[in-house]
């Protein structure tokens, strides 16, 4: 260390590194979920997956947020198993059963279940919990949702008969995100929060997340979602839905990137859900003909979509495939 540098140091109150030798730039650090576009739409990376800091996801209702809340809490438990962690559910919905998290594979045991009804709330509670926690420990924070909290001041109104706007709600929610964020990523606590979305009455509309443009614009990673039926060729029946994360904002990925995710009424998500799209795109999977593809070079024998996407063998060989990996990710990576 340069005698500089020890000696601007001497009275330092924060914690200080050359930024060469900076843990907190420590980009090897994810929670690897098991839907690898999942992964992609997190981080830029087919075997990456959740990164430190904030993450938000934000739609309208009915569009799986809470599923895939649950796909990032499952991936958490099973990167901490044998280790003393917990996570943090802040629940201002409780539109969930218990029955909901154990389907999801949940130990629901490790889960501290807080209901919070405020937005003052949630910001004193989560703040005495970040101060209670020390780095390393194994912690992951939930909020589901935000978009349902109101301010103590809306309340009152209400009991009192005022038919006034609210404007405390908005500051208090800006007042949380700067409480959280620094402390968070320091600290190495994921954060996932549930949102709701609107679209604005400009002339060019465009989707925002609820609580203002700061609450935006603190989170690390901001996920939309968007959701179209799934029905077959010809069928009126509906199968299911895909629900397309879109990137709003991110640190990792590139914005307006999209990650379609199908999720079937009778077998749940496909959890190869847009990588045979990818291969197709590299020339790992060649089309045939319409409807008939050809895999591993080999140009003697014609395949169907569907016996490809269902071809574990091929499937795991392609998500291992370094060339594969560097192509998803110079794609989508920042």
């Amino acid at each position: 260390m340069s005698e500089l540098l020890k000696r601007l140091r001497k009275n330092t109150i924060v914690n200080a590194q050359t930024l060469n030798n900076s843990k907190y730039f420590d980009d090897g650090r994810y929670i690897k979920t098991r839907i690898p576009l999942l992964n992609v739409a997190l981080s830029g990376k087919l075997n990456g997956g959740l990164p430190g800091g904030i993450l938000q996801i934000a739609a309208p209702p009915k569009h799986f947020k809470t599923k895939f809340l649950h796909e990032i809490m499952f991936a958490f438990q099973q990167e901490n198993k044998g280790k003393d962690y917990i996570i943090v559910l802040y629940d201002s919905e409780l539109g969930s059963t218990l029955e909901y998290y154990e389907a999801a594979g949940l130990d629901t045991s490790r889960i501290d279940h807080r209901v919070v009804k405020s937005v003052e709330e949630l910001i004193s509670d989560h703040a005495n919990l970040l101060k209670d926690t020390e780095e390393g420990d194994h912690l992951m924070v939930c909020v589901d949702s935000i978009g349902m909290l109101r301010s103590n001041k809306e309340t009152q109104d209400a009991i009192d008969n005022k038919q006034v706007a609210d404007m405390t709600r908005a500051k208090a929610l800006n007042s949380y995100f700067r409480i959280i964020t620094a402390e968070s990523v320091i600290k190495g606590i994921p954060t996932i929060i549930i949102n709701h979305s609107y679209q604005t009455l400009e002339m060019y509309s465009k989707e925002v997340a609820a609580g203002g443009r700061k609450t935006q614009y603190a989170a690390h990673t901001l996920l939309f979602i968007t959701k179209a039926q799934e029905k077959e060729a010809g069928d009126k029946e509906l199968k299911g839905f895909w629900f397309t994360l879109r990137a709003g904002l991110s640190r990792y990925v590139r914005e307006g990137s999209t990650f379609p995710i199908l999720v079937l009424f009778d077998s749940g998500i496909d959890e190869m859900s847009g990588i045979f799209d990818l291969g197709l795109s590299f020339d790992f999977i060649k089309e045939a003909s319409k409807g008939w593809y050809y895999i591993n070079n080999d140009e003697t024998k014609k395949i169907r979509r569907s016996d490809i996407e269902e071809n574990k063998e091929f499937m795991s060989k392609l998500l291992n495939d370094v060339d594969f990996q560097q192509k998803v990710e110079n794609k989508y990576k920042l």
